[in-house]
């Protein structure tokens, strides 16, 4: 049985396509890199076009918070990510992160870009994905 953020690494998809690649740093810090349903990462605009490739996460173990950063820390949105015992006890053995989009109140101009980042549907461990998404990844830490 995996535990905290050993419960988060890896590859996932949501029912629209998007890709997610979570590698663990140590036990509270990760890269994530978010793809679109289209193949390459998602870029972000309002960031100067960055593509939304090894993004720092911050994991608390106490709190169970995942979260993605989205831009610098405490500015513009976060991925908050969701890994729930309950979604995840089912018999078919599919692993679920439940995703939620949050945006820092001073960063209001950034509402139109909220779609950039699909319907937020829940992501699927997908088992069938051994490489990392992009030829930069590296596996790091434990």
């Amino acid at each position: 049985m995996k535990y905290g953020i050993d419960n988060y690494t890896g590859n996932w998809q949501d029912s629209d396509g998007y890709r997610l690649e979570i590698i663990k740093i140590d036990d509270s810090h990760a890269l994530a890199s978010l793809f679109s349903p289209f193949g390459p990462p998602v870029s972000r605009p309002f960031w100067d076009g960055r593509d939304c490739i090894d993004m720092p996460v911050e994991y608390d173990e106490y709190y169970g918070d995942f979260r993605i950063q989205l831009w610098e820390k405490n500015k513009g949105f976060t991925l908050d990510l969701l890994y729930d015992p309950f979604l995840n006890s089912s018999d078919d053995g599919i692993e679920i992160l439940a995703p939620s989009l949050s945006r820092y109140a001073k960063d209001e101009h950034l509402q139109k870009y909220y779609k950039l980042f699909g319907n937020l549907n829940y992501y699927k461990k997908d088992n069938s994905r051994t490489n990392p998404l992009h030829p930069t990844a590296a596996p790091r830490g434990g």
